[in-house]
């Protein structure tokens, strides 16, 4: 809460739109903590004060984007116009009812790339938590794993703002997927849109959960390639190792990586650590082990 105030201090527009992003989940919490008057909602004004941010910062996609993920319909149109080849721009429209589905599926198969714009919320977070450090005894157990106190380390400023500014641009990231359900819903039949959009997920998508849904959408398009088969077998493989990270140092290694490299990158360093880069002959993920259990 702190450092979310802290930023709001600042001048920079991308770290100011930061802040008034988390704030109505702040006004939300304050409100259920004390006493306001019975007409007052303080989210909703957290949220007006946003939409006017970006409307004060109409070239900036950054502000667009996270003014639009809180559902700001002028911060959207400013957001397609400033990136027409972001796919996942064009997918924020897919909840918006008064637009037709398909019109929207076809700008997202136009679109070369899906950015949820998480490498800029993860160092705006970073810069911000490292001029406003977490305290000294932020508990941690969600964040390393636990283990005898003669094995852990001690954790650095840099340590502690990394965890921080993780949990942050994640955050920041979860309202660029809410479209995703819907998505799935408009792409049950076969179309070649949504094969397209499929492989701009699978293989341009800034996030772990956009790439897992575009193997899910190619799956349910029936266009797996075998590489793609290949490849979602060993993300799978790949997240299932990331349980084996047993220590304080690999998990921050991990931490590091994912906050210089992003998620999928980082998984694949870990488990190149772990020697489990490719995973075993005999070895069955989900979606093969649902396929098994099938009459």
């Amino acid at each position: 809460m702190a450092t979310a105030n802290a930023m709001e201090a600042g001048s920079d527009a991308r770290t100011r739109v930061l802040a008034l992003a988390s704030a109505p989940m702040r006004a939300i919490m304050a409100a259920a903590t004390s006493k306001s008057d019975a007409g007052a909602d303080p989210a909703a004004d957290a949220r007006t004060a946003l939409a006017d941010f970006a409307a004060a910062h109409p070239d900036d996609a950054f502000v667009q984007w996270m003014a639009a993920t809180q559902g700001d319909a002028p911060a959207r149109t400013r957001l397609q116009r400033l990136e027409p080849d972001n796919a996942a721009a064009w997918a924020l429209s897919l909840t918006d009812t008064s637009i037709e589905p398909k019109q929207t599926l076809e700008r997202m198969a136009s679109g070369r790339r899906h950015s949820q714009h998480v490498k800029q919320a993860v160092d705006l977070w970073l810069a911000a938590v490292r001029k406003f450090p977490p305290p000294a005894d932020l508990h941690l157990a969600g964040f390393v794993p636990t283990e005898p106190d003669s094995a852990k380390v001690a954790f650095s400023v840099d340590d502690r703002a990394a965890m921080a500014a993780s949990v942050f641009a994640a955050m920041s990231a979860m309202g660029g997927s809410e479209p995703f359900a819907a998505l799935m819903k408009n792409c049950v039949e076969k179309s070649p849109h949504c094969v397209t959009i499929g492989r701009t997920l699978s293989d341009r998508s800034d996030t772990l959960i956009g790439t897992r849904l575009g193997y899910a959408l190619l799956s349910k398009q029936h266009a797996m390639a075998a590489a793609d088969i290949a490849s979602a077998r060993r993300l799978d493989w790949w997240q299932e190792g990331m349980r084996s990270l047993s220590t304080s140092a690999e998990a921050l290694a991990y931490l590091r990586d994912s906050i210089a490299h992003g998620e999928i990158e980082a998984m694949r360093l870990a488990m190149q650590r772990k020697g489990k880069l490719e995973p075993a002959a005999d070895w069955q993920s989900p979606s093969e082990k649902q396929a098994v259990a099938k009459p």
